[in-house]
């Protein structure tokens, strides 16, 4: 989870409970009318509407001020960061990026991060007006019996949620401004964009209509202190995986990570044992696997959340160096 939403999700998950209570409890006290026996909910469904309605207003008024956060935090980050990083788990995203770069961080690199939250605060803008046309069409439904706004909020969604995914995956869209922004941010790295997601559409499963699909795999590739680097991550999966490469040749040994800790086989070099070890238990280092032989050295990931890739591609050059010294 990234620290910058922590309220905002945190928040997500207590009030779902809450919310599902307090509407139980409202259905089981007012849902049963007065008079003759005879139910009269409406006012059950105008409160029932209401907590659900200020629940989802707090939630996406905390995930707006936590976006503006992680904007400014993946600045600030980046600004006086290490460079000589013995642990990269103890870094946070931004200074990790900072101290992995072999260029100069300029500001043109400050900005594209900054901007590449931009299809975030796009999707945030489109729920402030999808939210309130689904309270419009749904609410008179059981409150006055009438379906009429239901009928002219439906296709206004549907449309805008349309307009949004153009804007998303369309050319020109955020996906092909990301793969811009990619190249910026990254310059400092060395790396730039080498493969692209392919947009596909596809029947949905259980409603009808279409929906798109990233298939393939988006992939960074460049040269760092002079060896071949390439990362990829690939799509399709229950659990994203992240895989970072280094052409260099090297004795083979694996390393796999066990109670937060990386643990290589016997066959590794002392060298690599020594790095190891230095290196703090750390849930950041979870689903980790690397191998390393004559044809390179791959770190493997399973789940990639808050771009912790970035380890990886601290573990797979201190592995090379490491090697190179033995």
């Amino acid at each position: 989870m990234n620290s910058s939403f922590r309220r905002s999700s945190r928040f997500g998950l207590i009030g779902v409970f809450v919310v599902a209570i307090a509407v139980a409890a409202i259905a089981l006290t007012m849902g049963q009318g007065q008079g003759q026996g005879q139910a009269d909910p409406k006012q059950a469904y105008i409160l029932i509407f209401g907590v659900i309605g200020a629940f989802i207003v707090l939630l996406l008024v905390l995930q707006a001020r936590d976006l503006t956060r992680a904007e400014g935090d993946s600045v600030r980050g980046a600004v006086g960061a290490p460079h000589d990083v013995a642990d990269p788990t103890k870094l946070t995203e931004p200074e990790l990026w900072a101290s992995l770069a072999i260029k100069p961080v300029d500001d043109d690199a400050v900005k594209a991060r900054q901007e590449a939250w931009g299809a975030a605060r796009s999707s945030m803008r489109l729920a402030w007006l999808i939210v309130p046309l689904i309270f419009i069409g749904v609410v008179p439904m059981y409150v006055l019996g009438t379906f009429v706004p239901l009928m002219i909020c439906v296709p206004l969604i549907v449309l805008i949620a349309l307009y949004g995914a153009f804007r998303a995956l369309g050319p020109g869209g955020h996906l092909q401004h990301g793969y811009e922004l990619t190249d910026r941010s990254m310059a400092p790295l060395g790396l730039q964009v080498s493969e692209k997601w392919i947009v596909r559409l596809q029947p949905r499963w259980i409603q009808p209509g279409w929906q798109t699909r990233l298939d393939g795999a988006l992939g960074l590739s460049g040269k760092r202190h002079g060896r071949k680097v390439s990362v990829r991550f690939e799509s399709g999966v229950g659990r994203p995986l992240s895989e970072v490469a280094v052409g260099v040749s090297t004795p083979e040994f694996d390393i796999k990570a066990k109670d937060g800790k990386l643990k290589p086989d016997d066959k590794a070099p002392p060298e690599v044992v020594e790095l190891l070890q230095a290196l703090g238990s750390s849930t950041r280092w979870r689903s980790v696997h690397a191998e390393c032989g004559p044809e390179g050295i791959l770190v493997l990931r399973k789940g990639n959340s808050v771009s912790e890739w970035l380890c990886d591609l601290w573990l797979a050059k201190h592995l090379a160096d490491a090697v190179r010294s033995a």
